[in-house]
């Protein structure tokens, strides 16, 4: 079996991502050229771009428990999804930068203004994609969810 992106290749990705994300501002087109290339329209870029700067917003400084700053996490998760399927879809990119948002950004783990603002601009995303599509969204978040109290060798 060969394998779908290889330790150096992922480390490069890492590097890469790194450097683009100490940038004052932060160039999400470069962010978006290294993780997903051009493989998809203006307007899907224009939404992917969104959510990437409400992750950002959202994770701010934060960093993860081993030290990369929490934002890297879903932008290398959907660089490495990109690599590993044939054609993925706006969904399949928006399912993996969204995939922690559950655990994440939870009302109970931000301020209560922080939380409004990122709900509101949340919400706002969702407009962007059709409603069977938010519908998918919210399921395969779900899924991905690890549950309150649940072992993360059970989940």
């Amino acid at each position: 079996m060969q394998a779908i992106i290889k330790t150096q290749e992922f480390l490069n990705l890492s590097a890469s991502l790194n450097y683009q994300l100490s940038a004052a501002p932060v160039n999400w087109r470069a962010i978006l050229a290294l993780t997903v290339g051009d493989r998809f329209t203006e307007v899907e870029e224009e939404t992917i771009i969104d959510v990437l700067t409400y992750l950002q917003e959202a994770y701010g400084q934060t960093k993860r428990r081993l030290g990369p700053a929490a934002v890297l996490h879903p932008i290398r998760t959907m660089g490495l999804l990109v690599r590993a399927m044939e054609h993925p879809t706006l969904l399949d990119l928006l399912t993996t930068l969204l995939h922690d948002k559950q655990e994440d950004l939870t009302e109970k783990k931000l301020s209560p203004e922080t939380w409004r603002v990122l709900e509101t601009h949340y919400q706002e995303l969702l407009k962007r994609i059709d409603p069977t599509d938010q519908w998918y969204l919210h399921e395969r978040m779900e899924i991905l969810t690890i549950r309150e109290n649940e072992r993360y060798y059970h989940y």
